[in-house]
């Protein structure tokens, strides 16, 4: 008859069996990890010492079976009103940055909601049963300026999706639709230098720049003190109409086509000298000035003919 030897410990866990404990009172009894408990219990039970240890609780018999939940449905009923705000944002064109800032979340937890978003909904949740459009595209059909629709989306007036970094400016395609039936609104204005009628789709107070100049030199806003160069522009552009089609450039290259430097195109603008609007940029929405480029073209060959004079002199 061949005697097992045990150590002590291995007889405290057999006589814990036997009454019945649990593994985790086991573990707790006998200072071991519930790991150590495991593996010393499964030696046990190898040898044949002590019965095997339960994998779990055993399931009555009567007992029906557990329901599986949708964890995607619960997620996504959770979240619906986070979901709807990122879809919303997501089709404006709006950055994560701003989609965090809004629905409360960290930078990386958006971007992991959004992962989660596409898994639980696929990418077509993003995607607009419409098609857009840019600013050019619907100037071409409805006739209108791209300025007066740029004005239209920034005072919100029609609905509109800014896209990127770039924030360019889509319409949807009934929005362009219900332009096209509305047309080209003109407003009817009286010129303050001339007093004859006119019509603009823009607010306006002169019917031309040379209205325009009349009306700064009358109010003193631009004094006639030019000399030299300058005063030439000032009377040839005096006369000058800026056609409708006209080409507006941004101030390097407007100084590229006069011939000037920055400073001088400058302060021919704070002078009243020359035409010129604003513009904002599509990345930071910044503001710009543009020029008339058949003005930049009549202030090169005024300059350029005064430094030849200056240099035959």
């Amino acid at each position: 008859m061949t005697t097992i030897s045990l150590t002590g410990r291995e007889q405290q866990l057999i006589a814990l069996v036997n009454l019945g404990r649990t593994t985790a009172q086991i573990a707790h009894t006998l200072c071991l990890t519930t790991r150590q408990t495991k593996l010393l219990w499964r030696d046990l039970a190898e040898r044949g010492l002590v019965s095997p240890a339960k994998a779990g609780r055993p399931r009555l018999a009567n007992q029906p079976p557990k329901k599986r939940r949708d964890c995607a449905n619960l997620w996504q009923e959770k979240h619906r009103e986070r979901i709807a705000t990122v879809v919303r944002m997501k089709r404006e064109g709006a950055t994560r940055r701003q989609i965090s800032a809004t629905i409360g979340l960290g930078f990386d937890t958006t971007k992991e909601f959004i992962e989660k978003m596409l898994e639980v909904l696929g990418p077509e949740v993003f995607e607009l049963e419409e098609q857009l459009l840019t600013i050019a595209e619907v100037a071409r059909r409805t006739g209108m300026t791209q300025d007066f629709i740029r004005g239209l989306c920034e005072t919100d007036s029609i609905p509109h999706y800014i896209r990127g970094e770039m924030r360019q400016i889509l319409i949807a395609e009934s929005t362009v639709e219900a332009l096209v039936e509305l047309g080209m609104p003109l407003k009817r204005y009286t010129c303050r230098n001339c007093g004859e009628s006119f019509e603009s789709e823009l607010d306006r107070e002169t019917c031309s720049d040379a209205c325009r100049h009349e009306v700064l030199f009358k109010s003193g806003l631009v004094e006639d003190r030019f000399i030299g160069w300058r005063r030439e522009v000032q009377e040839r552009l005096r006369t000058h109409t800026i056609p409708t089609d006209e080409e507006w450039l941004r101030r390097s290259s407007a100084s590229k086509r006069a011939g000037l430097n920055h400073n001088q195109l400058m302060y021919l603008r704070k002078c009243g000298l020359v035409s010129f609007g604003e513009r904002r940029g599509r990345r930071r929405g910044q503001l710009y000035y543009v020029y008339s480029a058949s003005q930049m073209d009549i202030v090169r060959e005024v300059y350029r003919a005064f430094q030849e004079q200056a240099k035959t002199k």
